[in-house]
Order: C-alpha cells, then structure tokens, then sequence
C-alpha cells in the first residue's frame, strides 16, 4: 500500500460529511443564521441568502475532490508521484480550514451550534489531516 492511500481515504472519510452538509444545509454554517432559521418561522437573512450559494458550491468541490481522491487511490494514474502531489496540494487545502477553525475558537464562536463538532473539533481534525497528508507526501519534497 502506497503512503498517500491511509491520507486520501482519511481526506474521504473526513471531508464527504463536511462536503454533504455544505451542501445540503448551507446555512448551518453560517454563525447565527442556523439558530435563527430554525428559532423562528422566518427565512434566514438576506447575507445568508446570498452566502448559500457560495457555501453549495464549496460543498460540490468538497465532494469532486473527493471523486478525485477516489480516482487516484483506484486508477493511479500517473503513478505514485501523482498520488503525492495530490496528496501535498490537498494537505495544503487545509491551511484554510484551520485558519478558520482557529479564528473562530480565539473569538469563542460556535458554542450554540455544533455543525459537525464545532470549531475546536474542526480544527484539531484539519491539523490532523495536513500532517498527515504531507507526512504521506514527504517523499515528493
């Protein structure tokens, strides 16, 4: 088994959930709008309107990317220096993540909504998984 093959099917597992609720329930990762949408029989706020597209297509590429983690583990294409790379630049996608992860513990956001764990859980798994992606992609450095 390559080294990238543990990383891409953590990446999977990890980002389907994330990438379905993006999705599907945009607005739940909106701080405010989820608690208020749902507290009342009022839709959700004109920003929060305008962001669910911008949170849908965000969870779509969450998704094809994890099509794409698929067709690597699967079909190799390119070999094992291909699946590195991907490995290396998918192990760089979470550096935004954890940035927003991190902001949002430091200003004690998320406490009243728990969208897949909230932002301590987020974070701790984005650090997780940019170690080991890049763990499995050292051999492209």
């Amino acid at each position: 088994m390559a080294l990238t093959t543990p990383a891409l099917l953590l990446h999977i597992l990890t980002e389907t959930p994330a990438g379905l609720t993006f999705l599907l329930r945009p607005h739940a990762h909106l701080p405010g709008a989820a608690a208020s949408s749902s507290s009342s029989s009022s839709s959700p706020s004109s920003p929060a309107r305008a962001a669910a597209p911008l949170l849908r297509s965000h969870g779509l590429l969450l998704l094809l990317v994890n099509v794409l983690c698929a067709h690597v583990l699967l079909a190799a294409p390119g070999g094992p220096a291909t699946a590195r790379f991907v490995t290396a630049c998918l192990a760089l996608y979470h550096l935004g993540p954890i940035c927003r992860a991190a902001g949002r513990v430091a200003a004690g956001e998320g406490r009243e909504t728990r969208v897949l764990g909230g932002p301590t859980v987020h974070l701790v798994v984005h650090v997780a998984l940019l170690v080991a992606m890049l763990a499995a992609a050292w051999p492209l450095w």
